[in-house]
């Protein structure tokens, strides 16, 4: 066991941050909540782009006209999961999520794609519309696909880390972020 609760969370952010930067981490594909406008959860599974610890900041990315974006607009509360098998370690982040459409922000992760990832915001279609033919998709023109190119930073309140040990037993604390630093306890199970 860690010598404190602060301990064991910022072990586990360090594996978040460690799964950002290796490309392949399972930590890597994290679940982003929104409300919808008549007040019904949804869930999507996303890929974690970044991670910051100081000020706390997470980021994935979306196409503009996707469901998401626009119940961020609406209400800007979020919940993200991370969780990976092999770690056996789940991370629940709680918090705030601001988009970034067309700004520099936008600009500066868009720059950094490559041309296959920039296609993946690109497609005519709008997320969620039906279609006649999933294997024909076609794209909008270059110079069109950074207008639907949308990244979401969640600045998050808390964390809530709980690790499963392989003999049933479990690890769980709650962290919350704070103007000057991060504070933790241990949590009940």
């Amino acid at each position: 066991m860690e010598t404190s609760a602060l301990s064991f969370i910022e072990a586990a952010l360090a594996t978040l941050e460690h799964a950002v930067r290796d490309h392949g981490g399972e930590l890597r594909h994290v679940q982003l909540a929104t409300v919808s406008p008549d007040g019904r959860p949804r869930l999507r599974t996303l890929v974690l782009r970044g991670f910051a610890r100081a000020p706390a900041c997470l980021e994935v990315h979306s196409d503009a006209r996707a469901d998401k974006v626009r119940d961020i607009d609406r209400a800007s509360q979020v919940s993200l999961l991370a969780w990976s098998p092999a770690e056996r370690l789940q991370l629940r982040f709680e918090g705030s999520a601001r988009l970034h459409r067309g700004d520099a922000v936008a600009r500066a992760r868009w720059d950094g794609l490559s041309p296959n990832a920039r296609n993946a915001y690109g497609l005519r279609a709008t997320p969620g519309s039906e279609i006649a033919d999933p294997a024909d998709q076609p794209h909008l023109p270059p110079h069109e696909q950074f207008q639907q190119f949308t990244v979401v930073l969640m600045s998050p309140a808390s964390v809530d880390v709980l690790r499963l040990e392989p003999e049933g037993g479990q690890t769980r604390a709650l962290g919350r972020f704070t103007a000057s630093g991060m504070t933790g306890a241990w949590i009940g199970a």
